[in-house]
């Protein structure tokens, strides 16, 4: 710290650096410096930020400094009407302020560039030129990106390919699954986007496909679901997938899906049509709305058997109105191609849905009203990490065949989820009432960085206990032998009126990439006629963590 020597002690700079022996990944060294200027009117304010980061990649890949110039000026300190501050966020930025085309810095650029600065764009043309270039970038690109870009080099892409990895898949019906996805850019309209696929199935001989055509009301640069969303969405689509993968994280079609833990057998075509409307405002409220009309088909060894010995129902069909509401305060988010990801995790996220499920209306053939309740909290425990937390409560307020009752969130893939249970079966348990809780706890490398050998891997441990507890009203418990549900349930399926659990211990930062789990079910471990119950399992998964 540099301090000014007469009686007001006021800082006029400071210089800061991480550790020599950082844990932090890929961060060789860093520092910043800050400067501070007295006003005209006496006020100390930071007028100068600057950072340098020398970048380590793994061998054969050079190291790169990276370099973050900020300048503060022109401060104020009228007093501010409260009418401006009702309903707002307490810092509200501009939809484009992180996507910057070229003339904007050159025209606002505080510090001009120095002369290897200005050449770096040089060099990138020249590289571009180099021969074969572009099919590398092509590829890695693909790989990182996880999308094909059409337009040529120096200009936005107007029609993305992919996802790349849905192009092949597998599941039980399909057998070996060939799908060609692709999407617009807010290059082509900055307000009206498309994405589909079409898709065929080698051993069911079906072909599927999904259109979906967004409207946001509000200019985006690059995607749809840039916040703040506010977009009118309709989408069409005819397509095969068990119960349990509505849960997924990631497209049910990704190549990795199809390495299961269990054989998953139980499957249904469904043909969806849905019209919905989402609004987020500046501050953390976002509002949504929908109407969507479905039909499920039967496949697999899924069947939808009636009581008292009725012919088997090979298709149902619903027609829902839906409705919800989210708060989560001073949230914000950074786009890639695929997803926005949250940045600030800060507040609670609390969300609240309730669908509307009308018979006799576009086909619909039952009645249902479900109400759904969830919380996220995200905890920091300063050097010992943190711990998120989700709370999701769940109510089936009416008389409704199996498939539309709750299912707990079970992951029948190798990748690790906390708010997914890993051993638990495809539709194992039904519930008509339901609350799940999940805690994992990141330790951030608190104790495995303590023990002599260990420490120098810079392995960091993980601690996750997820569990459920519901009931299932008698009118809805298709395994009763005297049961008036609208459809028995298939064979090994029950409630889980006695709490379900599962309890991980992780292991991530494996080569700076990879976490490995290992997973103990601790309840229903004897398994029920009909039934095969897996009490252990070791998970793989990445993630990629400074």
């Amino acid at each position: 710290l540099y301090v000014l020597k007469d009686s007001t002690l006021h800082v006029k700079q400071c210089v800061l650096n991480i550790p020599k022996k950082s844990d932090v990944n890929w961060v060789k060294s860093m520092r910043i410096e800050q400067q501070f200027s007295q006003l005209d009117n006496g006020e100390w304010v930071l007028t100068h930020d600057d950072m340098w980061a020398e970048m380590s990649f793994p061998a054969l890949i050079p190291n790169a400094l990276v370099t973050r110039t900020t300048r503060l000026a022109e401060y104020k300190f009228d007093d501010i009407p409260r009418s401006l501050l009702r309903g707002k966020a307490r810092t509200i930025e501009e939809a484009n302020a992180r996507i910057r085309d070229e003339e904007f810095w050159q025209r606002e650029r505080p510090v001009e560039l120095t002369k290897s600065e200005q050449n770096i764009d040089g060099l990138v043309d020249r590289i571009r030129r180099s021969k074969g270039f572009g099919v590398i970038m092509v590829g890695v690109k693909a790989f990182a990106e996880n999308f094909i870009e059409t337009s040529p080099t120096g200009e936005k892409s107007k029609v993305d390919i992919g996802p790349v990895n849905t192009i092949i898949s597998h599941n039980f019906v399909d057998g070996y699954r060939f799908r060609g996805s692709a999407r617009t850019m807010a290059a082509l309209n900055p307000h009206l986007f498309w994405k589909g696929y079409g898709a065929y199935g080698t051993r069911s001989n079906r072909w599927y496909y999904g259109s979906e055509v967004t409207y946001a009301f509000n200019k985006k640069e690059n995607s749809p679901f840039e916040y703040p969303m506010r977009n009118l969405v309709f989408s069409s689509e005819r397509d095969v997938m068990s119960p349990s993968d509505k849960y997924l994280v990631n497209n049910k079609d990704n190549v990795f899906m199809s390495f299961r833990t269990q054989d998953v057998r139980q499957m249904y075509f469904y043909d969806r049509q849905q019209l919905s409307f989402v609004y987020e405002s500046d501050w953390g409220l976002s509002v949504n709305a929908g109407v969507k009309t479905e039909s499920n088909e039967v496949a697999g060894e899924l069947h939808f058997q009636p009581v008292n010995g009725a012919p088997e129902v090979f298709k149902i069909r619903t027609t829902e109105l839906s409705a919800g509401i989210r708060f989560c305060p001073g949230q914000t988010f950074v786009n890639t191609k695929q997803h926005r990801w949250p940045v600030n995790l800060d507040h609670p996220d609390l969300s609240l849905t309730h669908t509307m499920g009308v018979s006799g209306v576009l086909g619909g053939q039952y009645q249902l009203n479900l109400t759904e309740l969830k919380l996220y909290k995200r905890q920091w425990l300063g050097s010992w990490g943190f711990v998120d937390f989700h709370a999701n409560a769940a109510v089936q307020w009416n008389k409704v065949p199996f498939p539309l009752l709750i299912m707990p969130p079970a992951n029948m893939t190798f990748m690790d989820n906390e708010v997914t249970f890993n051993l638990m079966n495809n539709m194992e348990f039904l519930t008509d009432r339901q609350l799940f809780v999940s805690a994992s706890w990141d330790m951030n490398g608190k104790l495995l960085n303590r023990l002599p050998l260990l420490k120098k891997l810079k392995w960091r441990e993980v601690l996750v206990c997820k569990g459920v507890w519901g009931t299932l009203s008698k009118e809805n418990d298709g395994s009763l032998p005297d049961t008036q549900a609208p459809l028995l349930f298939p064979r090994g399926m029950t409630s889980v009126s006695d709490p379900y659990v599962e309890m991980g211990f992780g292991v991530e930062n494996i080569f700076r990439l990879l976490r490995v789990d290992c997973i103990w079910r601790l309840t229903h471990r004897d398994p029920k006629p009909g039934q095969d119950v897996q009490n252990f399992a070791v998970n793989l998964s990445m993630h990629l963590k400074f």
